[in-house]
């Protein structure tokens, strides 16, 4: 079975589903933008400087890896036509797999870049962050034909549901005593939620796992 491209079709519902799509655009940045503002000024009455530092340093090495998983395959799944759902369910797979290995090496070379880095903790606070990593991957495909379908609300409300759970955990970890933890906590369940969100919003559109063949791992040739 193939998908038809969807931009195919009248210019005038094009230009409705343009408009709504870039409302929910608009609507999920000024969300996400207050959010992260409102949690932040929590944490920052009860964390230090150093924690914060030490959570930009690993938020940004799990930050790069991740976005290895959604830029894979994202532009080939958006604008490539007839793509078949054995061509998604393949992307999907090799995507969480990738996703897995770099959540592993993350994990297993925390100390080591501890080491280089001359940061103490910085190791463990790696370590524990890395599952983000997994959980973005498994997202990635799912919300690349999300947006190949033009459902930009279901985009939208998936990272609504990410950042607001993970900013819900991280107050309440933060309140009970967990400190520079509480934003690792943030970190790993925004992800975690925000694939929950995109699987209940898109949950008709899943891919699905499937074995890669030669097609589907040349996807994003021309």
């Amino acid at each position: 079975a193939q998908f038809s491209h969807p931009h195919e079709g009248a210019a005038s519902p094009l230009s409705r589903s343009a408009t709504v799509s870039a409302a929910w655009a608009l609507a999920e940045s000024g969300s996400l933008s207050l959010l992260s503002f409102v949690v932040l000024l929590v944490l920052a009455r009860m964390l230090t400087p150093e924690d914060f530092g030490l959570a930009a340093i690993a938020l940004s090495v799990v930050q790069l890896l991740a976005a290895i998983c959604e830029v894979l395959f994202h532009d080939a799944i958006v604008h490539r036509d007839g793509l078949t759902r054995e061509q998604l369910a393949s992307a999907h797979t090799l995507t969480v797999a990738l996703g897995a290995l770099l959540t592993a090496a993350a994990a297993a070379t925390a100390p080591l870049v501890e080491t280089l880095l001359a940061v103490d903790r910085l190791g463990p606070v790696l370590a524990a962050a890395a599952p983000a990593i997994f959980f973005t991957s498994l997202s990635a495909v799912p919300v690349a034909n999300l947006r190949r379908n033009m459902e930009f609300r279901a985009v939208a409300l998936r990272m609504m549901c990410g950042r607001l759970a993970g900013g819900a955990i991280a107050i309440a970890a933060v309140l009970g005593g967990l400190g520079l933890w509480s934003l690792i906590a943030q970190l790993v369940a925004t992800a975690a939620f925000a694939s929950i969100g995109v699987f209940v919003a898109g949950a008709r559109n899943w891919p699905g796992f499937g074995p890669p063949d030669r097609k589907s791992t040349r996807l994003n040739s021309s």
